[in-house]
């Protein structure tokens, strides 16, 4: 990430070039289990103190096929071994990649070139899913052509349990999109992927992507995401 030049308005406007081909899943070869609906893509580093609160979070919904890819970029704690304690023993499939640290866009990239899923939801190794509205997330973005979904969230501090968080409304937050709150299908990833290195979070390209393919923003409804503030966050 160091030494890299700042993103031009040309360069984004060719990056969103919308591919010539978009497919809608990964079509499944003979004797391969099917894709999943939905693939989690999870960047993390040095997350042994929020690791297993936020995978204890996802829960499989019903009617729903789910995996979870996870790029441990780098982390130099337990972070590793609480995830392939996690990836053993999870009722569906768990993918560990082990990468240098390299930040958070480039685990997303790595993450991303390994699932399979219909769709995809981000999260973060110190936030927790509100397992609920995880079928909604995913029902929001099913179909052809690029489709983006956000749900609500609330902050919460991690230090300060008695401090009140404040909670994001999807139908009110105008263009704003929060990467962990967001659901998107393959047309969309096909886009929105490569995230580029030099980008300190996912947030500021998810947007860019939409608003460069004018791609509207679907609410969902309810809850689906806490955000944990902490001294690290990006």
């Amino acid at each position: 990430m160091r030494g890299s030049h700042p993103v031009t308005q040309q360069e984004t406007a060719t990056r969103f070039a919308p591919p010539a081909q978009s497919p809608s899943v990964v079509p499944a070869e003979a004797g391969v289990t099917p894709p999943p609906q939905l693939s989690i893509l999870m960047p993390v580093w040095n997350e042994r103190a929020f690791l297993e609160s936020c995978i204890g979070s996802i829960r499989v919904p019903e009617g729903v096929s789910i995996e979870v890819v996870l790029v441990d970029d780098g982390s130099t704690d337990a972070t590793g071994d609480i995830a392939a304690r996690w990836a053993a023993a999870a009722p569906f499939p768990v993918h560990i990649i082990h990468a240098p640290h390299r930040g958070k866009a480039a685990a997303l990239n790595l993450a991303y070139a390994r699932a399979r899923g219909a769709c995809f939801i981000l999260l973060a190794g110190d936030d927790l899913l509100v397992p609920e509205r995880l079928a909604d997330r995913v029902a929001a973005v099913a179909g052809p052509g690029p489709r983006l979904a956000q749900c609500g969230y609330r902050t919460f501090w991690h230090h300060r349990p008695d401090r009140a968080g404040v909670e994001y409304d999807p139908r009110r937050s105008g263009d704003h999109v929060a990467g962990g709150a967001a659901s998107f299908n393959r047309a969309f990833a096909e886009i929105y992927f490569p995230i580029p290195e030099e980008l300190p979070n996912e947030d500021t390209w998810l947007r860019a992507a939409a608003i460069a393919t004018g791609t509207s923003i679907t609410p969902v409804d309810g809850l689906g995401l806490l955000y944990r503030i902490h001294p690290r966050n990006s």
